[in-house]
């Protein structure tokens, strides 16, 4: 616990300042954890705070890493990045190091290291196994391969390979800096020993070989019970029957549990019912409690349906769909008043009519009406020229007839009117008519009251 906390504190620092006279630096290590023939990147960030352009020599001191004398411009006050590569020597022990490193401009001169640590192939990775706790070896079970990269490496194309007398079993994966992967892996012990079982991990790099090592995993010891399985399926519908026969001469009990996921779960009906179903790492998972007398078969039977549900669904979009185009109408419209100026006699109002078709299909020949009471000048401002206008009494009317309105458009109409007010007005509610689908429609917009303030 010690080593690794001294460990961190060394060499799990991401960023380091630096500062002197008029300059400030800030070291950031890119590639600060190198495999043998790999090189070592820093990124500086170095800042002129003086009031002069400065330029700096960066030099490396070190003996075992190379790396070529850099320059770089700094104006005044302003800040650049520089990105610096060295190279190991070829017989370099694996350890920590430091790379020395001098930035001299004409009035500052700084001097810092550089950590890194050149790692052996073998103690990069931390590889383990992660198993259920009883393994049969006559089925098939999951076992997870856990790889853990210790370091800021980035290991791209790894080879991984798991090999018993059993099964082999390989593939390809990628790890970025101090990154964990799982891999799970679908695989039968056939005929392994009860006890303690072998399981040799190999993972290379190209070449080279960064884990070789045998991991243990324990094998159940096996009874006298038989499992087969039966399977019907048709559309959208599974039958299984799973039968444990008892081949021995004793009694045999088992925990027999199958995983299922949530659509599975609220699916798939079982005879008879499990004991328990209880949520396992994100799964749902059922389990019996078997206890078998010799001779004798225990059966479970499930069935896995999504076609009824289907249907089900099916229709109840269909009603709602029937419904939604009984009680909606294809055409929505709607109608505003702003008061623009307001006395006690009269009041100039702002009518905005929206109509919105809901639907994805055209709707052609639509005539819009609108009325308004106790007019004492005729409607100005108006957006789109009524195709006519007539006059009733103390009612005056508006017509529009649209040719169509398209799949989802909005249209507004609006204009400007002066008319009398005593106390209050209505406003009468606007009217769309229309055709669709053969028959006629007609929606309206509920009328509006304005009072005298």
């Amino acid at each position: 616990m010690v080593k690794k906390l001294i460990y961190s504190l060394m060499f799990l620092i991401i960023i380091s300042i630096v500062a002197a006279g008029t300059t400030d630096l800030i070291v950031d290590p890119k590639e600060n954890h190198v495999l043998p023939g790999e090189n070592a990147v820093f990124t500086l960030t170095i800042t002129n705070t003086d009031i002069d352009d400065k330029t700096y020599t960066i030099t490396p001191t070190d003996l075992n890493w190379l790396g070529d004398t850099e320059s770089l411009f700094v104006p005044a006050q302003s800040t650049r990045d520089i990105t610096l590569t060295f190279e190991p020597l070829s017989d370099l022990t694996a350890k920590n190091y430091g790379i020395n490193l001098v930035i001299e401009s004409t009035r500052d001169k700084i001097e810092t290291f550089l950590p890194v640590k050149l790692l052996k192939y073998n103690e990069v990775l931390r590889v383990s196994l992660t198993t259920a706790d009883l393994i049969d070896p006559r089925k098939e079970t999951i076992i997870t391969l856990n790889i853990e990269n210790k370091y800021r490496v980035n290991l791209q194309d790894l080879k991984v390979e798991l090999i018993t007398p059993a099964f082999k079993k390989e593939l390809t994966t990628s790890l970025n800096y101090f990154e964990t992967k799982n891999e799970e892996l679908n695989v039968v012990f056939k005929e392994a020993q009860s006890g303690a079982y072998k399981v040799r991990v190999i993972i290379k790099s190209g070449n080279n070989i960064l884990v070789d090592k045998d991991l243990e995993v324990e094998i159940a010891k096996v009874g006298a019970l038989k499992e087969q399985i039966t399977e019907k399926i048709s559309f959208l519908i599974t039958d299984k029957t799973i039968r444990k026969i008892n081949e021995g001469n004793s009694r045999a009990q088992e925990l027999y549990k199958i995983e299922m996921n949530l659509p599975q779960l609220w699916f798939t009906k079982y005879d008879p019912e499990p004991d328990t179903i209880e949520t396992v790492d994100k799964k749902y998972v059922a389990s019996w409690s078997l206890d078998i007398a010799p001779k004798e078969t225990f059966i479970i039977r499930s069935k896995k349906d999504y076609l009824t549900p289907l249907i089900i669904l099916i229709v109840v979009l269909l009603i709602i769909y029937g419904i939604y185009n009984w009680k909606i109408k294809s055409i929505a419209i709607s109608k505003k008043a702003l008061v623009i100026h307001s006395g006690k006699e009269s009041a100039t109002i702002k009518v905005v009519i929206s109509l919105r078709n809901r639907t994805n299909r055209v709707i052609k020949n639509l005539r819009v009406t609108d009325r308004i009471h106790h007019v004492i000048k005729d409607p100005s401002d108006i957006t789109l020229k009524p195709t006519k206008t007539g006059k009733a009494g103390v009612t005056t009317a508006l017509f529009w007839d649209i040719p169509l309105l398209g799949r989802r458009q909005e249209k507004l109409i609006s204009y400007r009117v002066e008319c009398r007010l005593h106390e209050r007005l209505t406003l009468p509610e606007a009217t769309v008519r229309f055709e669709d689908k053969g028959k006629g429609v007609k929606a309206s917009a509920g009328s509006i009251t304005i009072r005298s303030k």
